[in-house]
């Protein structure tokens, strides 16, 4: 899960473009494209897919301040996170904005695949973009074909919250007290108590729940995994208090407890995380708050995360 410090941004909605002829925008989405033929609207997360060929464009929107974090990492960065082996690292300016589009190959469950991932910086958000295409369908979607899609990036206003969270993968049945503060199109919803919906400065609690589309993980790689994504967190060398797991009825969730100094203030936190392995994604709820309120918080975040399930 590349850009968790992007992601705590929670930024405000882009404005409105106006879009290219042909532009397809997946339901709630600020984010659409010109599909390549063969490809139609996905169901279960947003973008397209080709379902006869196991191709699809994963769209997914993050904070304005992402993109520079993400767009600075090197190819080394981008391996470790997502598991691609990069080629070709080239430059686009899809609806005007800057963007950089990596491409390469990755294993899929033992199926390789060719894999495109394009960051653009729009005014507002960063917008991600993810190709995957096995190798034997390559002729159906040759580089040219995939590039031009994604050359044809464009943005509009968001959308109302409800019909946004309405689009994204999972349901939270309850809200444990907090408020929605942001919802990123497609696959994260920010939460939080107080006055600010973006607050770089971690005086308010927060939530953030994370949808990933990527090949399950293993059991015993699940505890790695985890350990990994909450070391991108925003606590400066976490040191992880309490594992264990939520049992429930749609599936075990793995929970980790940690403190530490927050990268920015050097203020001790809180972090609470949990993880869903699925078949074919992840889901994260991460719960972060300054650590001396952590007895009234953490079963707040454990009471939201005992709520989430997947559509």
């Amino acid at each position: 899960m590349i850009g968790r410090r992007g992601l705590l941004a929670l930024l405000a909605a882009p404005a409105a473009n106006a879009a290219p002829a042909g532009v397809v925008f997946p339901p709630a989405s600020a984010i659409g494209l010109v599909p390549p033929p063969g490809m139609r609207l996905a169901t279960g997360f947003s973008g397209f897919q080709d379902d006869a060929a196991e191709a699809s464009i994963l769209i997914a929107s993050l904070p304005a301040a992402a993109y520079a974090e993400i767009s600075a990492a090197d190819d080394a960065k981008f391996e470790q996170a997502q598991g691609v082996r990069i080629e070709r690292r080239q430059a686009l300016q899809p609806g005007g904005v800057p963007a950089m589009l990596l491409s390469g190959t990755q294993a899929v469950r033992g199926v390789d695949h060719r894999k495109w991932i394009l960051i653009a910086g729009a005014p507002a958000l960063t917008a991600l973009v993810t190709v995957q295409v096995p190798v034997a369908a390559a002729a159906k979607y040759p580089d040219a074909v995939v590039e031009a899609a994604l050359a044809s990036v464009a943005f509009r206003a968001a959308p109302p919250t409800g019909d946004a969270l309405a689009a994204l993968p999972f349901v939270v049945g309850d809200l444990a007290g907090f408020r929605v503060s942001r919802v990123l199109t497609g696959n994260v919803l920010g939460l939080t108590e107080g006055p600010l919906d973006a607050d770089p400065d971690s005086t308010q609690p927060l939530i953030v729940i994370d949808w990933v589309r990527q090949p399950g993980v293993p059991p015993g790689l699940q505890d790695n995994y985890a350990r990994r994504s909450l070391a991108v967190a925003r606590l400066r060398s976490p040191k992880v208090s309490t594992g264990a797991m939520l049992r429930r009825a749609g599936g075990d969730w793995l929970v980790l407890e940690a403190t530490g100094p927050d990268v920015g203030s050097g203020r001790e936190m809180y972090a609470y995380q949990a993880l869903h392995f699925a078949r074919d994604s992840v889901v994260q709820v991460f719960g972060l708050a300054r650590a001396e309120g952590r007895a009234g918080l953490a079963p707040r975040f454990r009471q939201v995360a005992a709520s989430v399930r997947l559509r």
